[in-house]
């Protein structure tokens, strides 16, 4: 796999099952929690869904405490999975992965690289194989 320009989201947990995991010198990966978008542009992750949920609860509204009672599952659920990915397939311990999910992280490709998420850097001029495609030259 060869990450290029920005790997962000979903794309970085499935970016992380590859075998062989290249990026070019300026590719950013961005992790984040899973969320809702809400149609005015307020994001919600699990945590915010659950502060909703005892806001409906209060006003007695049953179907809006449902409601983001679901949405706090879903992401829970979704975070750990990204977690237990991430985690097992580079050097960063699972707590460190959740911290970065929470706290929004954008690596470099230098970055990645350290803790494992990237392999190697594809600088312009080389080659690279990668198992999957053969031979690469982008330049």
């Amino acid at each position: 796999m060869i990450g290029d320009g920005i790997v962000g989201s979903l794309a970085v947990t499935i970016f992380a099952c590859g075998k062989k995991r290249l990026a070019f010198p300026n590719t950013e990966f961005f992790i984040h929690q899973c969320g809702y978008d809400c149609a005015d542009g307020e994001r919600i992750t699990s945590n915010l869904a659950q502060l909703k949920a005892l806001i409906c609860r209060e006003q007695n509204n049953q179907k809006g405490v449902d409601f983001w009672q679901q949405i706090s599952t879903v992401c829970n659920i979704m975070d750990k999975i990204t977690v237990e990915i991430i985690s097992s397939q580079t050097s960063m311990p699972s707590d460190l992965v959740g911290f970065f999910l929470e706290k929004e992280k954008i690596f470099s490709a230098e970055e990645a690289m350290k803790c494992g998420l990237v392999h190697d850097i594809v600088y312009p001029g080389e080659v690279a194989i990668v198992p999957e495609f053969g031979v690469y030259q982008p330049w």
